[in-house]
Formats: C-alpha cells, sequence, structure tokens
C-alpha cells in the first residue's frame, strides 16, 4: 500500500523536521525512509487493537489438512487478514467465548486455524481498509510508530527513537479508549447453570 502522506509528514513534525513530504513516490530523503517503514508501521498497527473502522465478519474456508484429534475442524488462516479477533458464537455476542488456535499445519507451508467450532464465523482485522476510512487516533499512532523507525536517519538522535516509541505505545492505549467508545456490545450474560444456582 502507497504511502499516506499526512500521516508521514506527521511524522516528521514529530521529530521537528521542517522539511515536508509532496508526493508519495518523490525522490527526497524523507520520503525514501517513510516509504521503507510505512506498510510495517500500518500493519503492526492495525494488528495492535481491535479498530472499528478495519473489523470485519468473514467465514472461514475449511482446510483440506484433517485437524488433531483434540479439535474438531481445520480452518485456511484467511487471507487479508491482519488479526483473527474471535470466533463468532452463533448463539449470539453474550454467549461464551469459542476456544481456538493458530497453527502451521503439517508440512508448515501454511497458517491455519483449530476450532470445534463447525461453518465457523471469524472476527477480523481487514489487512487494507482503505485510508479514507483510517481514524484520526489511528494516524496518529502510526505517525509516531514512522518516527520511531525513521529517527535516526533523519535526525542522528536515538533519544527521538526512544521518545517517539514510548509515546506510540501510549497513543495505543488512548486511541483503543476513544474507539471502543463507539462499540455498544450486548453485555455477556451468566450461563443457565450459574444463574439457575441463585
Amino acid at each position: 500500500m502507497a504511502l499516506h502522506v499526512p500521516v508521514a509528514n506527521m511524522a516528521l513534525s514529530h521529530l521537528g523536521l521542517t522539511t515536508k513530504i509532496e508526493a508519495a513516490d518523490e525522490d527526497s530523503v524523507a520520503a525514501s525512509e517513510m516509504r521503507s517503514f510505512w506498510d510495517h508501521a500500518r500493519k503492526q498497527t492495525l494488528k495492535a487493537y481491535d479498530w472499528g473502522f478495519a473489523r470485519k465478519r468473514i467465514t472461514l474456508e475449511t482446510d483440506t489438512e484433517a485437524p488433531p484429534d483434540e479439535w474438531a475442524y481445520r480452518y485456511k488462516y484467511p487471507v487479508n487478514c491482519i488479526a483473527i479477533r474471535r470466533i463468532i458464537n452463533p448463539l449470539g455476542e453474550d454467549a461464551a467465548p469459542i476456544p481456538y488456535l493458530l497453527e502451521l499445519n503439517e508440512t508448515g507451508e501454511r497458517n491455519t486455524i483449530l476450532t470445534n467450532a463447525e461453518e465457523a464465523r471469524a472476527r477480523i482485522t481487514f489487512a487494507n481498509p482503505p485510508v479514507e476510512l483510517y481514524s484520526p487516533h489511528f494516524e496518529l499512532c502510526i505517525s509516531h510508530l514512522l518516527a520511531h523507525y525513521t529517527a535516526v536517519a533523519l535526525t542522528g538522535k536515538r533519544a527521538y527513537q526512544k521518545d517517539q516509541g514510548d509515546l506510540y505505545r501510549a497513543n495505543i492505549v488512548v486511541a483503543g479508549a476513544h474507539d471502543a467508545r463507539e462499540d455498544r456490545e450486548p453485555e455477556r450474560k451468566d450461563a443457565e447453570w450459574i444463574t439457575a444456582r441463585a
């Protein structure tokens, strides 16, 4: 995915640099450094939190290889998926979570999902959401991570690298809190055997 220029320029500002990138493909040191780390920083930030703008539900595709004895089903790891957030319980969001495990197939050629859920559906973080959907907090987090990765090359100051890494981690927490305020999932109910004892 191409460098998102506004976020790259935010990263330059974090480093105290006045230079600006005009185009994603321009021939400048700043643009070259930002391009080198853009996709990695984007994927890392997507994986760090269950962002609402990148959330998606999909039906998992059965893998051709049989699961190990302790699991009933093996599914293919989805294409364009940064992270599996949960296997969806068909009884609803308030039902108990469905266990699953990520594991390579026997030949080590591909990643798979092991679970006991039949015809499983998963909630995932999509790997390539349009930049138009990025939340302001997500963009701020990426900009600090980009600044962290490019600090030494662009400023020669390792202190900037550490500071920007710290700001990235702090802002992930803040961004997650803001993002979660837009979610209103049902409260999880106690299982019937628990309520029957009351």
